[in-house]
C-alpha cells in the first residue's frame, strides 16, 4: 500500500512547469485542478504551514488548502516546486521538494529547499506538513 501512497501524492503535487502562483489565484486554472485531485484528499484533510506571515496556520480541506497557497504565494510574481525525491514511510509519504520563485518586482529566480509530508488513510491525503527539510525529517523520524 505505501508504494500506492506514493503515487497518489505525487499524482497531486503540481507539475515542475505549473506556475502556482497562476493556478492558485486564477479561478479558471484552480478548479479544474482542484476537480482532478479531490478524489485522493479526505474531505476534512489538514494542511499546515509554519512559515506564512503571521505564524504557523492550520486549513482544512482543499479550499483551505487553496488558501494556504494564496497565502504562501502572495509576495511571489512566479513560483513552481521540482520533486527531487519521494520518500515512502508507509502512511506517510516525504516529499523533497525544492521550490523556484520570483518575488514580485524582482528578475531574479531564487532557490528554496523545502519539503513536505503527507499521511494518508486508507488511499485518502488526511494531512500534509510544509516546512524546511530538516523540519520535515525531523518531524517524520528520518532525522534527528
Amino acid at each position: 500500500m505505501s508504494e500506492q501512497n506514493v503515487e497518489i501524492v505525487l499524482r497531486v503535487y503540481p507539475a515542475p512547469d505549473v506556475d502556482v502562483v497562476a493556478l492558485v489565484r486564477e479561478e479558471a486554472r484552480w478548479a479544474p485542478w482542484r476537480d482532478s485531485i479531490a478524489p485522493f484528499f479526505a474531505p476534512d484533510a489538514e494542511s499546515v504551514w509554519p512559515g506564512l506571515p503571521g505564524g504557523a496556520k492550520m486549513f482544512s480541506g482543499l479550499d483551505g488548502m487553496r488558501s494556504a497557497l494564496l497565502d504562501w504565494t502572495a509576495p511571489w510574481a512566479t513560483y513552481r516546486t521540482e520533486v527531487e525525491e519521494a520518500i515512502d514511510c508507509g502512511e506517510r509519504v516525504v516529499l523533497l521538494a525544492p521550490s523556484f520563485g520570483r518575488l514580485a518586482n524582482s528578475g531574479q529566480e531564487v532557490r528554496l529547499d523545502g519539503a513536505s509530508a503527507w499521511t494518508l488513510c486508507n488511499g485518502k491525503i488526511g494531512w500534509n506538513y510544509h516546512s524546511t527539510r530538516a523540519d520535515v525529517l525531523k518531524r517524520v523520524g528520518l532525522e534527528e
